[in-house]
């Protein structure tokens, strides 16, 4: 994939952060317990800076956000994404709007509820995996020579 990056000469920054992200660090499905539960601790920090939005008030209520966003990881699919990817996820709802070159629609997530939350979580997660598979598409079409 860093190849790649380097042979395409159209790709957008949203593009090329997604392509860093992917190559930067273990995916969720490679990392121990305790990386894993590292990653979500980074995760529900970062979030929390991003939208401005509370920390889990109590240390029972932050076991389980943790142990639900690891379930939803797990349950839906991301496993195979990694941490900056996850990062990624909730700067790129901040860019709104998109640039054009992404030639995907999504809706930026607005933030509701007090703290950090698998639903938020999981529709930024479902905007950047959109961009992700049409990155994918992208690179398939370069490497069987339809893209320059």
């Amino acid at each position: 994939m860093a190849e790649l990056k380097k042979e395409l000469k159209n790709l957008g920054k949203i593009e090329i952060l997604v392509i860093d992200a992917r190559l930067e660090g273990k995916a969720f499905s490679e990392m121990t317990e305790n990386e894993t539960r590292v990653a979500i601790d980074q995760i529900i920090l970062r979030c929390s800076a991003d939208v401005g939005c509370d920390l889990p008030f109590t240390d029972m209520f932050a076991n389980v956000l943790s142990e639900q966003i690891i379930l939803f990881i797990d349950n839906c699919g991301y496993l195979n994404y990694t941490l900056k990817e996850i990062l990624l996820s909730l700067q790129i709802n901040l860019m709104h709007p998109l640039p054009s070159y992404l030639a995907v629609e999504v809706d930026e997530v607005k933030f509701s509820g007090r703290c950090v939350n698998v639903s938020f979580m999981s529709k930024t997660l479902n905007n950047y995996k959109a961009i992700r598979n049409q990155l994918d598409r992208k690179l398939q079409n370069f490497i069987d020579g339809y893209q320059q």
